[in-house]
């Protein structure tokens, strides 16, 4: 049977860096970012990782919300 998924859902302020882009919190894993898309009424994409350890099959979406000035992250899974 398939394991256990597990969801959740972080949502957080962020900085800007010198030339205009968000600076994304970091959760002490390394990713590889595999694509993103435009989402309506926002400036930034929605972006996609998955976890870079070998045989983990975690992913998250990161949202920036500019007009609140929030990092909201979606993580789908359980770090192997």
């Amino acid at each position: 049977p398939k394991s256990q998924q597990h969801n959740r859902i972080v949502k957080e302020s962020y900085k800007m860096d010198a030339s205009g882009h968000p600076i994304m919190p970091d959760d002490g894993y390394s990713w590889r970012k595999y694509g993103q898309k435009y989402v309506k009424e926002s400036p930034h994409p929605r972006t996609y990782y998955k976890c870079t350890h070998k045989g983990c099959n975690v992913r998250k979406q990161v949202e920036v919300d500019a007009i609140e000035g929030t990092v909201t992250t979606q993580y789908e899974g359980t770090h192997t």
